[in-house]
């Protein structure tokens, strides 16, 4: 079993790269908007 400050940090660290990975995206959308306008 892991610990839960480990497992908590797995979630943490999941988390944060969906998030970057959802802001990535938004900012290449923003950009293509952008542009193509």
């Amino acid at each position: 079993m892991l610990p839960s400050y480990a497992k908590w940090a797995m979630l943490i660290a999941r988390f944060a790269t969906g998030f970057g990975a959802v802001i990535s995206a938004l900012n290449l959308l923003y950009i293509k908007f952008m542009v193509g306008h």
